[in-house]
């Protein structure tokens, strides 16, 4: 049974590519984010603004982990690429990244 014939099954394969692209997503968006925020806390003075980055950061973290979490189980092939992706990418834009 193909997922022409079998609309349910076409509905479920539709909603697991669309949940990866959202985690996808979400761990791209984490760790860019986690590193934009991590070079304002860098030029930071104030110990207030020093704690909501550091806030920030580790929300950052935690969704980047959650999302990496759920991709592993659904496609871990497309995890690796991604995280490669991301360090190829930090390493462009962050000079000072290494991975």
């Amino acid at each position: 049974m193909d997922k022409k014939s079998n609309p349910s099954l076409a509905l479920q394969t539709e909603t697991l590519n669309q949940d990866v692209l959202d985690l996808e997503l979400a761990l791209q968006n984490a760790s860019l984010a986690h590193e934009y925020t991590r070079l304002e806390l860098e030029t930071v003075r104030s110990v207030l603004e020093k704690i909501a980055l550091d806030e920030k950061l580790e929300d950052y973290r935690d969704a980047y982990f959650t999302a990496r979490k759920c991709l592993q189980v659904y496609d871990p092939a497309r995890l690796q690429k991604i995280e490669a992706e991301l360090i190829d990418q930090k390493k462009e834009f962050f000079t000072f990244y290494s991975a």
